[in-house]
This record gives C-alpha cells, structure tokens and sequence, in this order.
C-alpha cells in the first residue's frame, strides 16, 4: 500500500512537472517581441531611478495602485538591466509559480486530479499567459491571492481539527495577503473574502482576527497614499454597466463566448450542482456548506466581483478583466471540479 502510494505521488509530481514546463514554454518564449506598451512604460519610468523615495513618491503621484510591483522592478533594473525581455521576465516567472500554486491548492481543497486538471488550464489560459508577458503588477497578484488563499485553507484545516496554530504559516499567510495588497488594490478585496471566510469556518476568534490585524498592520505605511488614490475624482476607466459581467465571464474563459457558453458554463452549474446534491445528503445542522470547498470558490468569485462591480456603479469605476485577475483561480478550478466530478471522470 506504501509502494502504490508513493508511486501515485510519484506520478502527479512528475505530471505536474511536465505542466510547469509547458508553462514556462508558453510564458518565456519571445519575451521581448514587441516594444512596451503604456503602462509597461509607466512601470519603467517610476522604477529605473534606482531610488527608493523617488519611486515610492511617482508612485503616489502618477500610479492609481500601491508600489509593490515598482519596487520590484527597481533590483532587476540595477542587475538584469531594462530591456523588454528583463522587465517582464518577473511576471513571466510568477506565471509558473502561480501553475504550480493552483495545483497544491486544487489538491488540498478537492483531489490531486483537480489539482493538476487546474494546473493544466491555467498553464493554457490566454488570459494567465498574456499578463505573465507584461511588465505589470497582475501576475504577481494571480500568484499571490493563490497562495495567500492556500495558506489560509490550511489554518482553517488545522483549526478544525482541534490542532493548534502553526505560526510560521499564520505569519507566511500575513506576509503574502499583504504583498498582495501591495501590488494591487485588488489584493485588498481578496483580504475581504478571507476575512468572510475565517468568520464562516472559524467564528470571530483571537486567530482569526489576528491574522486580518496582521495584514492590516502591514499596510498601514501605505495609508496615506490610499487617502490620495480615494479622493481622485476622473478615471480613464469606463462606468461599469450589467453587461460587463458577462463580459468578464467571457474574458476569463480565454475570451471566447463559445466556448464560455458551451463547455464553461455548463461546467460550472454542474460543479456547483455536484456540490449541492452532496451538501444535502450531509447530515443537518452540522453546518458542513461553510467547510465546503465549492462553497469556498463561489464566494471568492462572487465576494470581489459583487465589491468591484458595486463600487463602480456608485462611485469611480475600477471594474475591469485585468482587474478582476484575483477571481481567475476560483473560476479555473471550479471548471477543473465540474471535470473531475463527472460519471465518465474516473475513466
């Protein structure tokens, strides 16, 4: 039994990493094969100072997001240089890592079958390739809001056990949802959802408001630039209206409306379908849909989308696809579970 199960292992290691390399393949491969673009330069211009004050001050002058990513750029401009190839090559490499995270996430929600599946469609995924070949901050925040998300799978796990905290992941978990709050406001919205999930699955306890003072601790630095980004009054972004959802959804499955309307759709109902019939057959009043991993994917979808597309709609518009890149992974994996979940899966 040892044996076999050291060999399943053994495989899914190796499958994934034959994922990873077709990731890498598809995000390395002409880094450099057009000039940058706007924003790229943007990036570029705040960073290439080499100087710290002088890029977090651009920063809170011309950029509308925290600096994380411009500070990033600042080491790899002093030692690779900033030709197009080595300004993206970050992007490119959180890419990979981002393959690599959903799969370990898709595992420890689901299955290693969900996870690789998972694995399989970001590492293919217009959407996941095109900002891992851009010098910009949102394949750094796809990366971070799976891991963040992962790590906090895994407190709430342990919690529920009866085991106690594991501080070095509790203070990963920290660490992580905070660089994304950094590289992004978006970032905060994931917070958000990690904050509603730690009162579902734990109640409003010592750990789990440590862990949201933690990240909010972390921020505080960045407190005056958020005071200067809120009062801005004109935003090239346009009014979100009912008909950017759709179009979100569309984006997200590698911008083609058949293929969201014919394979990705019925997926999703079906996994959330799945998820449904079986909560039902759950003993009542256990109160197992809050633990429930197709539960945990609807509300990170549903929790930033619902926040974004409510904030435009009253106030400045921030609702865009690139934006909404922290809702991919929910998106992605809930496909690879209505995969894995059908009667035919197995075989």
């Amino acid at each position: 039994m040892s044996g076999r199960l050291n060999a399943s292992r053994a495989s899914w290691f190796l499958a994934l990493l034959a994922i990873l390399a077709l990731a890498a393949a598809l995000r390395l491969y002409r880094l450099d094969f057009q000039s940058l673009w706007l924003n790229e330069l943007d990036s570029w211009w705040m960073s290439h100072f080499g100087d710290l004050d002088k890029v977090l001050g651009r920063t809170v002058i011309r950029d509308p997001h925290p600096p994380g990513f411009q500070l990033l750029l600042l080491p790899v401009i002093r030692w690779l240089g900033d030709s197009e190839a080595m300004l993206r090559l970050p992007s490119a490499l959180f890419g990979i890592l981002a393959v690599w995270a959903i799969a370990l996430l898709g595992r420890r929600l689901f299955n290693p079958a969900t996870g690789l599946l998972a694995a399989a469609l970001l590492a293919c995924s217009w959407v996941a390739i095109y900002y891992s070949q851009e010098a910009r901050a949102y394949s750094a925040l796809l990366l971070t809001s799976i891991v963040s998300t992962h790590l906090l799978v895994g407190i709430c796990q342990r919690a529920e056990r009866g085991e106690r905290a594991n501080l070095l992941s509790c203070a990963a978990y920290v660490l992580t949802a905070a660089c994304a709050c950094y590289l992004h406001y978006f970032g905060v919205l994931v917070v958000v959802f990690h904050g509603l999930l730690l009162v579902l699955r734990l109640g409003i306890g010592r750990l789990s408001v440590g862990l949201i003072a933690g990240v909010a601790l972390l921020y505080i630095p960045w407190l005056p630039g958020i005071l200067q980004d809120l009062a801005m009054k004109e935003h090239y972004i346009l009014r979100a209206g009912w008909s950017h959802l759709p179009d979100y959804y569309v984006f997200a499955s590698n911008d083609s409306w058949r293929l969201a309307l014919l394979a990705v759709l019925p997926l999703h109902v079906y996994a959330l379908w799945a998820a449904a019939s079986e909560l039902k057959r759950q003993p009542a009043g256990l109160g197992s849909w809050r633990r429930d991993s197709t539960v945990l994917l609807a509300l990170w979808i549903v929790v930033p989308v619902g926040l974004a597309f409510t904030k435009s709609m009253v106030s400045l518009s921030v609702f865009t696809n690139r934006n909404l890149i922290i809702c991919l992974a929910p998106l992605l994996l809930l496909l690879a579970r209505g995969v894995t979940v059908l009667p035919l899966s197995r075989r």
